[in-house]
């Protein structure tokens, strides 16, 4: 099993694009391909930075990769920090988000981070999970986010098309 990290995308002057793998609840995950979602609150364990790629995994009971979407901007910080950028840079964060921000952030005494989506690039189709694990049976998805590993990145350009793949991913 090859586990290297899928990090060398492209280079912006000193720094490295990354390949972020993310999971999404389905709801979350469809309304960032409509471009109904533009900012993402997690836990912060570093990695993400602007420019980054993020492939969305839908999680259960869907469990498929939908698309890709660029870090446009990301703040770290504390609850206080994150619901004052929420405030004035997300305008299509709705009541269910902040009802999540605020049941699962709000005594927090971890940082916390605020992903502003940039470009949402949709798959030509989705790529069920069964179907990433007849290529690779131990892969499982994040329950966050990790790097994005070689072999799932070669899965899915194989499933997909190489001219797809780095037409969604540049």
């Amino acid at each position: 099993m090859d586990t290297r990290l899928y990090i060398d995308i492209e280079w912006h002057g000193e720094k490295m694009t990354k390949l972020i793998v993310m999971s999404f609840k389905p709801l979350y995950a469809l309304k960032i391909v409509r471009g109904e979602k533009d900012c993402e609150v997690r836990t912060y364990f570093g990695i993400v930075e602007q420019g980054d790629r993020v492939i969305i995994y839908a999680s259960s009971p869907r469990r498929a990769f939908l698309g890709v979407f660029e870090v446009h901007d990301v703040l770290v910080g504390d609850y206080n920090n994150v619901v004052w950028y929420l405030n004035r840079c997300c305008v299509m964060f709705d009541e269910d988000n902040w009802r999540f921000v605020e049941e699962h952030y709000a005594r927090s005494t971890r940082k916390l981070m605020v992903i502003k989506i940039g470009k949402v690039r949709v798959f030509p189709r989705e790529i069920a999970l069964h179907e990433v694990k007849s290529y690779i049976p131990s892969f499982r998805p994040p329950l966050s986010y990790t790097l994005a590993r070689y072999e799932l990145v070669n899965v899915l350009r194989q499933i997909l098309g190489s001219s797809v793949w780095e037409d969604l991913i540049t």
